[in-house]
């Protein structure tokens, strides 16, 4: 069961089935494990209207809506609602493993502990890289939203998972003392287009690189 917070240009997909998401690493997952036989149920919390359960090309979404009325209110009743729908839904399908996305990695880590059911956590460093080269973990704690980033990389969690897309993760991992759960991977969803055999021998002239 994959938990996810609202991701930009991820509703369109959750709730339009629209692929022109610029979330890759979640809607080409998702897919990717109902192929490889996995029952897959995403738990999706955003602002708009109204609560829904589907089951659309083989898996389940949960939709629960939130009010969006400022940005920590949000985050925050987000976090308590996705605490509460998480465990409602761990109970009733007993799910073999948590997938949790971005700060709501804390809701799976508490559900797996509770339920002992593995978790992995699926991290980014944008918020928190800057903020950490800046000023001490102390002030960034003072932040409730800074604070959520730093509980999902402390959350316990059988794997930690950041790719090289940019964002530091892997840095943010290591200077809060997780490195050791930290799984530093490609980015895999990506990936260049195949180049021609004519483009690539322009290359090895440009740079000068021998066969």
């Amino acid at each position: 069961m994959i938990v996810s917070e609202n991701f930009s240009g991820l509703s369109r997909w959750v709730y339009h089935g629209d692929p022109s998401s610029d979330m890759p690493g979640i809607f080409k997952l998702i897919p990717y494990l109902r192929d490889q036989g996995w029952e897959v149920h995403l738990l999706y919390l955003g602002s708009e209207i109204g609560d829904s359960d589907e089951v659309r090309d083989g898996i389940w979404f949960h939709r629960r809506h939130v009010w969006d009325v400022s940005s920590i209110f949000f985050r925050i009743s987000t976090f308590a609602r996705a605490t509460l729908e998480c465990n409602r839904l761990v109970r009733r399908i007993r799910p073999h493993l948590l997938y949790g996305m971005g700060y709501l990695a804390m809701v799976t880590s508490l559900s797996g502990s509770l339920n002992k059911i593995p978790v992995v956590s699926r991290l980014f460093g944008t918020f928190l890289h800057h903020k950490l080269n800046e000023r001490p973990l102390w002030r960034i704690l003072l932040d409730p939203k800074a604070m959520m980033e730093v509980g999902a990389f402390k959350a316990p969690a059988s794997s930690l998972i950041v790719t090289d897309d940019g964002t530091a993760g892997d840095k943010v991992a290591k200077q809060l003392g997780v490195a050791r759960r930290l799984h530093f991977w490609r980015n895999g969803v990506d990936l260049p287009r195949e180049r021609s055999t004519e483009e690539k021998q322009a290359l090895r002239e440009r740079w000068n690189i021998p066969l």
